[in-house]
């Protein structure tokens, strides 16, 4: 196919004018036939109406390597602001388009003398405002004609109040005969009070006394209180576990207000239980005043029951005292000591990778052929670190259980697939497996040497 491109051979008309020659499409290739290509008018000018019809087919005679196409203006009366043609190339099985050559464009000023209504519009001079004394402005402008006063409305929105984040605005201004500009001027209230930055803005109404360019303009008050001590679990163990030297901990930290003593309070959950599972943890935490840093020591209970892993929750709880940062609650999972599996077991896991969403294949091994079983899985996650956040995010556990059950052939082996949660797919997140397999003729109480353990990171 030939390759087919447009460009425009003039750099602008004016609206008394035409242009006999305004856009040229040019092939390469041969030239034994006429080409037809096909176009699109577009822009901000109207076919028909600013300007003459272009035509949708432009056909490229046989022997020649360019067509030139006129742009014939319609000369009106109206005040209209600066307008383009916009003459695309369509795609076409004849011909190819010369890449960053498909559109030429050209802009078409308007030659009639200044009358009738002003334009105006918003413009922001000043967007943020701090109740240090620091003020925002927004000023109305207006195009001629300038012979007399331009009363404007408009309206006042945004999530700071009139009259109360900011000193009390009317909603309309005259702008005085010969002066193109209005100011609007946004001063804050200073309260003592601290409340997150707001914004405010004015939006142009429209009136048959002008028209309406630029509709709206914002502006950002500040406040001038010094900002709550932000606290977040810094990081958190992964697991601990029962016996010497398992304990785990929580790492909580604050931002600002050093020089004073901070009290903090939690929550904890989870399927481990205070006092049981674990030492029981306080509901309040203090930080001295030269503090940024806490550790929370997490000491688990080392009996002899076989329980499963359990996990452990610990969340800050909101008071008005500071803000909570997004690493505000952290998963630790508790391991069982009295749940491993013997080295002499008899009943194994063989599996394969582990993927979010995948199918997970597996093969139970045991000694008992032709036995029935079951296996079931439980997932859960601790928490993910963000690329460019200062601390990682929890991530919520996945609330999935999954079962699969069978018989042992005649080699003590069965084959098995678990379809893994897709809440698994966030990358960088650290998964924790557990899967526990039970003979049926088994009470399901019973889970010594049954409990088998994947962790996966």
């Amino acid at each position: 196919p030939q390759l087919v491109s447009i460009l425009a051979l003039v750099s602008g008309v004016v609206e008394s004018q035409s242009a006999p020659s305004a856009f040229r499409i040019t092939r390469a290739g041969s030239t034994a036939a006429s080409l037809d290509v096909l176009l699109h008018a577009a822009g901000t000018a109207t076919e028909a109406v600013d300007f003459s019809p272009l035509g949708r087919v432009v056909r490229i005679p046989a022997g020649s390597t360019y067509v030139d196409l006129a742009l014939n203006v319609v000369d009106d009366s109206l005040l209209e602001p600066l307008e383009t043609v916009q003459l695309h190339v369509r795609p076409a099985s004849d011909y190819r388009i010369s890449p960053g050559m498909s559109m030429a464009k050209l802009p078409i000023t308007d030659d009639d003398p200044v009358t009738g209504r002003s334009e105006v519009s918003a413009v922001v001079v000043d967007g943020s405002a701090h109740e240090n004394g620091d003020l925002a402005s927004i000023d109305l402008v207006r195009t001629a004609p300038l012979g007399g006063p331009l009363t404007v409305r408009y309206r006042l929105e945004g999530t700071a109040r009139n009259g109360v984040d900011y000193a009390s605005v009317a909603e309309e201004v005259t702008i005085p005969s010969g002066v193109t500009t209005a100011t609007i001027t946004v001063t804050p209230v200073t309260d003592g009070e601290f409340e997150s930055t707001e914004w405010m803005g004015v939006r142009i109404a429209d009136s048959a006394e002008y028209t309406v360019g630029t509709r709206s303009a914002h502006a950002r008050l500040s406040e001038d209180v010094p900002p709550l001590p932000l606290v977040t679990i810094l990081k958190s163990d992964a697991v601990c576990s029962e016996g010497e030297g398992g304990d785990g901990s929580f790492l909580l930290s604050r931002t600002f207000g050093l020089g004073q003593t901070l009290t903090i309070y939690l929550a904890v959950s989870g399927s481990a239980m205070a006092g049981q599972d674990y030492a029981a943890i306080p509901s309040a935490l203090t930080f001295s005043e030269d503090e940024l840093v806490k550790r929370l020591l997490v000491t688990p209970v080392n009996d002899a029951e076989v329980e499963g892993d359990e996990t452990l929750s610990l969340r800050i709880v909101g008071d008005f005292g500071y803000q909570v940062g997004l690493g505000s609650e952290r998963i630790m999972l508790l391991v069982d000591d009295d749940a491993q599996v013997p080295e002499d077991a008899d009943c194994r896991l063989e599996v394969g990778v582990m993927q979010a969403g995948e199918p997970w294949v597996g093969t139970l091994l045991d000694d008992g052929a032709g036995q029935p079983w079951a296996l079931f899985a439980s997932f859960f996650a601790s928490h993910i670190e963000v690329p460019g956040a200062t601390y990682p995010v929890l991530i919520e556990p996945a609330d999935t259980w999954i079962m699969v059950a069978g018989v042992l052939d005649s080699q003590g082996r069965s084959n098995f697939v678990l379809q893994m949660p897709d809440e698994a797919g966030l990358a960088g997140v650290r998964f924790l497996y557990q899967a526990v397999t039970l003979r049926l003729a088994e009470p399901v109480h019973d889970l010594s040497g049954r409990v088998l353990r994947v962790v996966v990171r």
